[in-house]
């Protein structure tokens, strides 16, 4: 919906919140539960970015050389689940959320090696009920192609899936008739004191204004700050149909060298994806894409005669720091950033948005810190 500057100027809200990827809409969440009034501008609308993709993978680090940044990613793929379990109680939809594990095909000895590492930073680390096993059994020969795993694979019980745009339509849902959603609303410049410019003239202003607007926020936050403080990555996917009906919820994720197989609730296969540090064309596919899925063919004999519905391309925010980033800025205490997730964004924007929000309301959170650490002001 375009901006209509009658409802704009009709209150000044608490918050503006700048992108409605997935941490703009899980901190409009947070700030309306907090008792906010919030205005959510999107120059598209939901999940238009890298937020609306396909594959959904919700991945733990590796738990050797355990840190306060694994540990806060670690927090938030426990709590996502129930979350997201307390939203779909409340809106009646599904994100496509399981916790399935990964299957991790081993090639070498020496990666033998490394998965035992991280097999026993598990046990130190993670909760009881979640492990990382070095030597697993051997799935469906449908699933995983014996071939594709020479010395067998690893597992791990903690990592999980979504399906990207159900979960943001579950967020949407979850707002409505709670905060001012202004989609197709371009903004052009936001000001220290909390003034939002778009670009059909309109002003918004805020007491606080939170910019959550992925690759896009580089560029927004460069005036106020002086300098830039991330860069987009590109990842291309895709979405296959099998010819055959299959059970998700005992298909775990294939993770093979940066090669994501995701069988989602929907009954469609998800693969990808790409990281690109240099390229053309944000949104457009090609051969590089073409090279994922003969890889994921060769690893996953049911896509082999699946059919192709669909080809994407979008760009995720990676922060100077490569952490996530949530942070009041020195420059402009009133306006906050949350940025930089890059590939483990679903798994934790709904942390992100809690400290944001913390911010705003001056109850912070546990990983306030943490999540501050990468910025350099």
């Amino acid at each position: 919906m375009p901006a209509n500057p009658a409802l704009i100027n009709r209150q000044r809200p608490d918050l503006i919140i700048c992108g409605a990827g997935i941490v703009g809409l899980w901190s409009a969440l947070k700030a309306v539960e907090a008792g906010l009034t919030v205005t959510l501008i999107d120059s598209v609308g939901p999940g238009a970015g890298a937020s609306g993709g396909l594959v959904g993978a919700l991945m733990p680090h590796q738990p050797s050389g355990w840190s306060a940044k694994k540990a806060l990613q670690l927090s938030g793929l426990l709590s996502l689940q129930i979350e997201i379990a307390a939203l779909e109680a409340q809106t009646g939809l599904s994100a496509g959320y399981a916790r399935v594990g990964r299957l991790m095909p081993i090639w070498t000895g020496a990666e033998r090696e490394r998965h035992a590492t991280w097999s026993e930073g598990a046990r130190l680390h993670w909760p009881q009920q979640c492990v990382w096993q070095a030597d697993a059994a051997l799935p469906s020969a449908d699933w995983l192609d014996p071939a594709a795993a020479p010395l067998g694979v690893a597992h791990d019980s903690l990592a999980a899936r979504l399906e990207p745009r159900a979960m943001v339509h579950l967020l949407v849902k979850a707002l409505e008739g709670r905060a001012k959603l202004l989609f197709g609303s371009a903004i052009s410049a936001i000001s220290a004191d909390c003034s939002v410019l778009l670009n059909d003239g309109s002003q918004l202003d805020a007491d606080h204004v939170l910019i959550a607007t992925g690759i896009n926020a580089f560029d927004l936050l460069a005036p106020l700050v002086r300098r830039t403080t991330g860069v987009g990555v590109k990842g291309q996917a895709a979405l296959f149909r099998p010819r055959v009906a299959l059970n998700p919820d005992e298909l775990p994720v294939i993770y093979a060298d940066g090669l994501y197989v995701i069988a989602h609730s929907s009954g469609m296969i998800a693969v990808g994806s790409t990281s690109e540090n240099t390229y053309a064309d944000e949104t457009s596919t090609d051969a590089l894409l073409d090279d994922v899925i003969m890889r994921a063919r060769a690893v996953c004999p049911l896509l082999r005669d699946s059919e192709c519905v669909e080809r994407w391309a979008g760009v995720r925010p990676k922060h100077e720091s490569r952490d996530p980033v949530v942070v009041r800025l020195p420059e402009a205490p009133r306006i906050l950033a949350a940025i930089g997730a890059f590939k483990i964004g679903f798994g934790v924007a709904h942390v992100m948005a809690a400290e944001a929000v913390g911010h705003v309301t001056g109850q912070g959170g546990p990983w306030r810190d943490v999540l501050a650490a990468g910025w350099r002001g």
